[in-house]
């Protein structure tokens, strides 16, 4: 049985769904360092005392021009990334200066940025580049013939799961399923207002919208279903999502369930690397019909 399983492990795979994920990735960290880097000089850059972690104490932050240093850097290794040119350093790059501004202050942290580090790196010891990438147009042709082997892909579906899981978990305690809160408190504060961005904010600040949005979560039982779907939905989507037969029920509520979180929560770029995260686990045959729809073929 097991060598069974190290054989399954070994056996090539189409590498397109890796290879997506690489590209969108990039795409929304880059994005998310260019809208974010003024923000970041500034915090960086103002305080005199920043709070860092025991081991990486010897860090420090930098200047003004050091800082800016950081931010450019994100974003051309961001650009490799996307583009798989110079793989995998341009992901390597990326890892340490991504994870140098997580570890100098430790009052910024946030779980998800750990997340994007660890999906970082295994973008960058994986084949994510094999196909759609300038590395593979210009590489010698290999007998892989743009596969992967099925670890590679694995791992990565198996960090995400991780992640899921044990935020479901930490989520089966009396104040999340049987006193509905913190979103009890969250939803009574509502005034309205949400994340999203351009046209879609008109559905939100809409008064007659808002007005009946606020009702809705001041129903009694509207924390609750929240807080039992949320935790439903952490312990089962990715496994659902891993399996050919549940796949396309569980999709709706994947993207449904970011989707608010989007809405309600500021929360970041997470939401979007979740929704680039799907492509890993949709058949690579859908993703090359996908794709040839917008002009780009199989070779």
């Amino acid at each position: 049985m097991f060598n069974e399983w190290i054989v399954t492990l070994g056996e090539p795979v189409d590498a397109v769904p890796l290879a997506l994920f690489r590209i969108l990735l990039g795409l929304v960290l880059c994005a998310h360092t260019l809208t974010h880097a003024r923000k970041a000089v500034w915090y960086y850059t103002r305080s005199p005392f920043y709070c860092g972690f025991e081991l990486t104490s010897f860090l420090r932050t930098p200047s003004h021009s050091g800082i800016t240093a950081v931010i450019a850097g994100q974003v051309l290794c961001t650009y490799l990334l996307c583009v798989g040119l110079f793989h995998p350093w341009g992901g390597f790059f990326e890892v340490l200066l991504f994870g140098y501004l997580f570890l100098i202050d430790k009052t910024t942290y946030n779980n998800h940025h750990y997340l994007t580090i660890l999906l970082l790196f295994l973008l960058s010891v994986t084949d994510s580049a094999a196909v759609l990438s300038f590395d593979s147009l210009t590489a010698q042709p290999h007998s892989d013939n743009g596969t992967v082997p099925y670890w590679q892909l694995l791992i990565v579906q198996l960090q995400l799961a991780i992640v899921y899981t044990y935020g479901g978990l930490n989520k089966l305690n009396k104040d999340w399923l049987l006193r509905g809160q913190p979103t009890k408190i969250a939803l009574h504060k509502f005034q309205g207002r949400t994340h999203l961005r351009f046209k879609l904010r008109h559905y939100c600040f809409n008064e007659a919208i808002a007005t009946k949005i606020k009702r809705l979560f001041q129903l009694r039982a509207t924390p609750y279903v929240i807080n039992w779907m949320g935790t439903v939905v952490d312990l089962s989507i990715i496994w659902l999502l891993m399996c050919d037969a549940t796949r396309p029920w569980a999709l709706p509520f994947f993207f449904a369930f970011h989707f608010f979180n989007q809405w309600f929560f500021a929360i970041e770029a997470f939401p979007l690397i979740n929704y680039a995260s799907a492509v890993l686990f949709l058949r690579p045959e859908t993703l090359w019909h996908v794709l040839a729809w917008i002009g780009v073929t199989h070779d």
